[in-house]
């Protein structure tokens, strides 16, 4: 599996076989399709790759001290070291890529405990922003004892912040709509411990990033902006808390249209969108006896929208996140006057420039009426401007609290079914490397026991103390594979003897329970 780190570069090599898809760093990797008792490597490695500027014109050639200079046609100055000639290959651009060495580890796949008791599902609670968010937070136990539910993690989303350069593989800057995401990992006393700031294009779909594990938790929020939609209604109803008659407000007929940079019109505020819903409280502003402003309020997240005098124009999309009063009462045109932050009640100048719509974020609340609105709104009236649910919104302006209940030891068990495999065991078997390195294994053994072994006789052969966290004692090497529910068994007596061939009997002495069973050596 490869990963790239997040840094808006998007290439696929053919000829090299590298390729960078902006699919961020994964910290933790699962692997499921593994058999118990056998031994798996695992390396990492990383590459850089690059593109090298060559010099492709050149207009002089000169020497310094025997060093020659070529002063480029469209590029900066190069500079190479050699004494008699001089010679310029190339036609532009040539890559270059460096990887790291490979560093295995190993790893040996076993059972859990017996008496082991997983640890709950992840839960999502949204404590702050719309609650589809939770549908963008997903996550993997990795340190199942970490966890638990007086040590959660929180995943914040801040406010996006647009941005229009991008860059193709050629490192040449191309115009885009897009915007900058900041995603915040904290602990239980909710201090920051990382973030990522992603810079992507609007509708370019979610990415997961896999952060570092915090709390037993390795957290995978899923970052951007779904595909959109080619039109969509931002709002899909407003409830008055006043007198304000809900229908002289409009919301059904104002669209987002596809961003397109060909385009000549589209939503540019489009990227602002969180899909809360809004409170709109009506004020009297500036000295004014009559009603003539809002202050508009994330009903989800909690803070207080800015005002930001938003044109839907390419040079004015930047303060898409705010809100506005406006002549304009869709996005399917070119908005041609300016935009205010007090409310234009009656019609005055040429052409006149009413205040018809309130914008927030992205989408535009209408005040039916003609050229006029209809009725002024009462002071401390507000409405509830409610989202469109139909569209999963961006990874912006909320606060999850993820956590689980802890992994724990059994205090008891109904019954123990500690098995011996292979059973009967045979001189040769697929786990037994070479003629020599004789052994069996218990599985599903309680965390703490004693095993004990006889023969038919009732002699006790070999002892066996097994401890999940296997930790050996001073000089002595840890055996591979020995924690969890398992244990090797090398066929050796507590006298270091090779046993014979014949049924034997173990005994397994344990806090949860006891169990006797049998198995068979044949050699």
């Amino acid at each position: 599996r490869r990963f790239d780190l997040y840094d808006n570069v998007v290439f696929n090599d053919t000829v090299t076989g590298i390729y960078a898809d902006n699919s961020g760093i994964n910290h933790v990797m699962v692997d499921t399709d593994v058999r118990n008792g056998f031994t798996y490597y695992y390396a990492i490695t990383s590459f850089d790759y690059n593109w090298v500027k060559e010099a492709y014109a050149y207009d002089s050639i000169f020497a310094v001290d025997s060093t020659f200079y070529i002063d480029t046609l469209g590029v900066d100055t190069i500079w190479v070291y050699v004494y008699d000639t001089i010679e310029v290959t190339g036609d532009g651009p040539r890559p270059i890529w460096f990887e790291g060495g490979k560093v295995g580890v190993s790893s040996v796949a076993r059972r859990n405990p017996g008496d082991y008791i997983e640890p709950g599902s992840l839960t999502v609670t949204v404590e702050k922003g719309s609650e589809r968010l939770a549908s963008l937070m997903s996550g993997t136990i990795v340190y199942p004892f970490d966890v638990g539910v007086d040590n959660p993690i929180y995943i914040e989303f801040l406010g996006p912040d647009t941005t229009t350069v991008y860059y193709d593989t050629l490192g040449v800057p191309y115009e885009v709509l897009g915007a900058q995401y900041t995603v915040y990992i904290k602990d239980v006393d909710k201090n920051i411990i990382d973030s990522l700031m992603p810079n992507i294009v609007l509708g370019g779909g979610h990415f997961v990033h896999e952060f570092t594990p915090l709390s037993g938790i390795a957290a995978e929020p899923m970052i951007g902006t779904d595909e959109l939609p080619a039109t969509i209604p931002m709002f899909e109803d407003v409830e008055v808390i006043g007198s304000y008659p809900e229908e002289l407000i409009s919301v059904d007929n104002m669209l987002s249209i596809i961003p397109d940079p060909e385009a000549t019109h589209y939503d540019y505020g489009f990227w602002a969108y969180r899909g809360s819903d809004y409170e709109v409280h009506w004020i009297k502003a500036y000295g004014s006896d009559s009603v003539n402003s809002v202050v508009v309020i994330d009903a989800s997240y909690g803070d207080t929208i800015p005002y930001k005098p938003f044109n839907n124009t390419d040079s004015l999309k930047h303060l898409g996140n705010g809100w506005c009063f406006t002549w304009h009462v869709n996005f399917t045109n070119v908005w041609s006057r300016g935009s205010h932050d007090t409310l234009i009640f009656t019609a005055s100048g040429s052409p006149p420039v009413t205040s018809r719509s309130l914008y927030i974020n992205g989408g535009l609340v209408g005040f039916t009426g003609g050229i006029t609105i209809a009725q002024r709104p009462s002071e401390g009236e507000v409405w509830i401007v409610k989202a469109n649910t139909d569209y999963l919104p961006a990874s912006v302006c909320g606060e999850m609290r993820v956590e689980a209940t802890s992994a724990e030891w059994a205090t008891q068990v109904d019954e123990l079914r500690v098995k011996v495999v292979p059973n009967p065991y045979l001189v040769y078997n697929e786990w037994q490397a070479t003629l020599y390195s004789k052994r069996l294994k218990f599985i599903n053994l309680p965390s703490e026991c004693i095993i004990r072994i006889f023969n038919l006789n009732g002699e006790l052969v070999r002892t066996i103390r097994h401890h999940y966290t296997y930790e050996p004692a001073q000089g002595e090497q840890e055996v591979t594979g020995s924690a969890g529910g398992d244990e090797w068994w090398d066929l050796l007596s507590d006298n270091r003897q090779l046993v014979a061939s014949g049924v034997y009997i173990f005994h397994i002495q344990s806090d949860v329970g006891e169990q006797v069973g049998k198995f068979v050596i044949i050699r």
